[in-house]
């Protein structure tokens, strides 16, 4: 998106928003404040056929000197729009991810920071005593990342989208758990959410419509206060990163593509796959077997 473009939508989450929030131009305005802050190298940004007199549409944009390989936003004009942006393995910050749609009478808002490696989060946010060395080390993570990121205020933030909310819905992605590797026989990677996620319902009028748009512009400033002065990684931590990061972006992708074919076929699938992101070279335990992970249909296992 030109850079005029970007700012006039940005200029447009601004504005009072109207009875009809347009879920779409809402979550490229979130993208566009995310680019226009980042500095990207690589700019994309393509349409696609859906069927039946359907489009959908992904920007997206690769901004290595701000340590974020990919963030893009998917916009389906039946269904709303989706904002993920993935951090390099660097850096600690967690992952963003945004969704906003119409669904009945209500403008839906899911929201998570997904952290980095397998922190062992609860959707109830009650945990056991340790009893095993992964539990111990899961404990010691959810304390470093509760410093850095979802401490008091963020939380407090997190419980005023909720308050602000007409009710609670189920959230689609993040308690989704990601399998680990089969060929080697790996632990599972933990779910994908973090300990802000949220999934909520705001009125269909005014006050709704802004606050839906106030919440995904809010979260895409909590993620910019982490990646502007990132917490950096060690050097054996950012390997760990880089796996689970693989893992996760692989699965994700797969299901995405797998549930967008299922609703528009083809382009579905297509516009799904252009959202995730570049997916080569994915495993860096694959690279000596000349593959990406994920380059054939079975995680990079070899027959």
């Amino acid at each position: 998106m030109p850079p005029r473009a970007a700012l006039a939508v940005l200029h447009a989450l601004l504005m009072p928003a109207a009875l009809a929030l347009d879920v779409g131009a809402t979550i490229l305005g979130v993208h566009a404040k995310l680019q226009h802050a980042l500095a990207p190298q690589i700019c994309s940004d393509e349409t696609f056929d859906l069927g039946g007199g359907a489009t959908g549409r992904v920007v997206g944009f690769e901004a290595p000197e701000s340590d974020v390989a990919w963030a893009s936003a998917m916009v389906d004009e039946t269904a709303g729009g989706e904002l993920v942006s993935w951090n390099g393995p660097s850096i600690e910050a967690p992952h963003l991810y945004a969704r906003l749609a119409a669904v009945d009478d209500s403008y839906e808002v899911e929201i998570d920071f997904r952290n980095r490696l397998d922190a062992g989060y609860e959707p109830s946010g009650v945990y056991e005593p340790p009893a095993s060395r992964a539990a111990f080390s899961q404990a010691a993570l959810r304390a470093e990342y509760d410093a850095a990121f979802f401490d008091d205020e963020a939380r407090s933030w997190r419980d005023g989208v909720r308050a602000a909310a007409a009710t609670d819905a189920p959230s689609p992605w993040a308690a989704l758990l990601v399998e680990g590797r089969r060929q080697y026989g790996g632990d599972d990677a933990g779910s994908i959410g973090g300990p802000l996620a949220l999934c909520v319902r705001f009125p269909r009028d005014d006050a709704g419509a802004q606050a839906a748009a106030d919440a995904c512009a809010s979260a895409a400033d909590r993620y910019l206060g982490w990646v502007r002065n990132p917490k950096r990684a060690s050097w054996m931590r950012t390997r760990l990163i880089y796996d689970r990061d693989c893992l996760v972006r692989q699965y994700l992708a797969r299901a995405q593509i797998a549930r967008l074919s299922g609703i528009h076929g083809a382009g579905g699938g297509a516009m799904a796959a252009h959202a995730a992101g570049r997916l080569d070279m994915m495993g860096h335990n694959m690279m000596q077997e000349s593959t990406g992970f994920g380059s054939q249909g079975d995680d990079g296992e070899r027959d």
